[in-house]
């Protein structure tokens, strides 16, 4: 059975330097034109699914050949797709989110940066690094932004080290901040952050950074760029911040290999496994509803013989349950390709009804969008 995933925290296949791996999220707010969205589900044959924008209105995919990265949005009203521009190197190049302003961010370009085009101008921007020199062709790049389009986050490679940073439209190139640097390691490394993700206000950013013999832990900025682990005691165990609520009040990812959600009351909260599933697999979380109610990813992962499987968790109080994607659309009576299993949620939108992700076969991947009811 063929078992692929894409854009899905670092499952996705293109070539990257260490810890320039990408989690897509989405976090603004939705607006009245969700409401004329229809239910149902779209298979597409793209290479990846990128994200959603925080309406539900427009999903946006990546599609890959030999010599061309074509980001391609679809009109989830009408049903439309529609070819919007090209990265310049399919190798090393890769969209990662998406505002509500259709401003899409990237690892761009060949030595790699951080790039934000828009579909206002049809163009690309190139965002300012402060550091002269990056490691090897990679020098940055640009992770998710705010769902005005008007802040964005990444990371920046100063040699081979990396910072978080908060890139501000102030017009031109903008501004790009570096973020506190975060973290104590203990293997001889550098200091080594990333944001991966920003709240929809863009005040909150969350990502990782390298602690003790943890090459990643999860991490979080706020609006002043103050840097907080979240546990600072963690010195072994590998995690990362995948997903962020619209106000930065919920975070979720996955440490240890397990999915986690995180609360300034509630710390650390595993998210459930379903019945039946390995007990062994890995968990993702890797997008919420803007009010963190609602998370979003897989369990299992695309290098193990068991497939993974696409889920929702959704809190209750300071608890979570489960249910697989499959199960959701069956309640919601929405038909699925007979051979076709869900495999991984990247990107939901605001209301939580708009998602996007990966299905498989045994002979097929495909992305999908799906409307739920």
């Amino acid at each position: 059975m063929l078992f692929l995933v894409a854009a899905c925290g670092d499952n996705h296949t293109a070539a990257q330097a260490p810890d320039a791996m990408t989690s897509p999220m989405t976090d603004a707010s939705a607006t009245p034109d969700a409401l004329s969205i229809p239910v149902g589900l779209t298979l597409r044959d793209d290479t990846y699914a990128i994200d959603v924008t925080a309406d539900g209105t427009t999903a946006v995919f990546e599609r890959v050949d030999t010599s061309t990265a074509t980001i391609v949005f679809y009109d989830t009203v009408r049903g439309v797709a529609s070819d919007r521009t090209t990265l310049p190197d399919p190798a090393v190049d890769l969209a990662t989110g998406v505002s509500n302003d259709l401003r899409v961010t990237a690892e761009y370009d060949n030595p790699v940066g951080s790039g934000i085009w828009s579909d206002a101008t049809s163009a690309w921007l190139t965002l300012p690094n402060p550091h002269a020199t990056g490691c090897d062709v990679f020098h940055g790049g640009a992770f998710d932004i705010s769902g005005d389009g008007k802040t964005a986050t990444g990371l920046l490679y100063n040699g081979c080290s990396t910072e978080a940073f908060r890139w501000t439209d102030t017009g031109g190139a903008g501004t790009t901040t570096p973020l506190e640097l975060l973290g104590a390691p203990t293997n001889g490394s550098a200091k080594s952050d990333r944001g991966s993700v920003i709240s929809r206000d863009g005040n909150v950013i969350a990502g990782f950074a390298a602690h003790g013999e943890a090459d990643r832990t999860p991490a979080m900025w706020d609006a002043n760029d103050h840097g907080t682990l979240l546990d600072p005691t963690n010195t072994q165990t590998p995690g990362e911040v995948l997903a962020i609520d619209a106000d930065g009040g919920v975070l979720a990812g996955t440490l240890g290999n397990q999915a986690f959600a995180w609360t300034v009351a509630d710390g650390f909260i595993t998210l459930p496994m379903f019945d039946g599933a390995d007990p062994a697999a890995s968990s993702f979380a890797n997008a919420t509803s803007a009010d963190g109610a609602l998370i979003f990813g897989e369990i299992g992962d695309g290098f193990s013989l068991t497939p993974p499987t696409a889920v929702i968790w959704k809190r209750s109080g300071a608890t979570y349950t489960v249910t697989t994607l499959a199960d959701i659309c069956t309640a919601a009576g929405i038909s699925v390709p007979t051979g076709f299993g869900f495999t991984n949620i990247v990107g939901a939108s605001a209301d939580g009804h708009s998602i996007v992700g990966t299905a498989a076969s045994d002979t097929e991947f495909k992305t999908f969008v799906l409307r739920l009811p």
